[in-house]
């Protein structure tokens, strides 16, 4: 994970109110992604992410994010029946590694899941590139990655940025 993507992380918070629940940080992360990808053949996040029992995550999240110190997490019960896990960061993010294209996705996707419960936001992720990953994990638990290709398929990316997606994939492998 690079500084860039914790950075990214932070200003998601930021527009938060600093706090929100793990799942909703994932949706929205996943939202912006996807849609950055399906417009412009690039990613946000350096990372990837993947299915995992209940929802999804950043690949390397829990060994980045969870121990820096900028960033508390907890539970709380939101009511009496459910119990979430939070994070929180009160430090501002440093807007100069985030571009202004990211800046304006991000600010949509939080404009458009603010008045959305968890439930909702999760809903929404689980879209066609959601369920092949889900598919391919019950296959093979490694082959639990959301594919670049298929989040901007389920985007609406069309032919030809998936076919400049995928170029630059095998570009970035050759080259290492």
């Amino acid at each position: 994970m690079k500084n860039s993507d914790v950075e990214v992380i932070k200003y998601i918070l930021d527009k938060l109110q600093h706090k929100t629940t793990l799942n909703r940080l994932y949706g929205i992360m996943y939202l912006a992604q996807k849609e950055y990808l399906s417009k412009y053949g690039k990613s946000i996040f350096d990372d990837n992410f993947h299915i995992t029992s209940d929802f999804l995550k950043l690949k390397t999240f829990n060994d980045f994010i969870l121990p820096n110190s900028e960033f508390k997490t907890y539970y709380e019960y939101d009511n009496e029946d459910t119990y979430n896990k939070y994070i929180e960061c009160n430090i501002e993010p440093d807007l100069d590694y985030i571009a202004e294209m990211e800046k304006k996705i991000i600010n949509n996707i939080c404009e458009t899941c603010e008045t959305l419960t968890d439930e909702e936001i999760i809903k929404q992720c689980k879209d066609f590139a959601y369920i092949k990953a889900k598919n391919r994990r019950t296959q093979d638990p490694d082959l639990s990655i959301i594919t670049a290709v298929d989040m901007a398929k389920a985007g609406g990316g069309d032919s030809d940025l998936v076919k400049y997606i995928i170029e630059n994939k095998i570009i970035k492998l050759t080259l290492g």
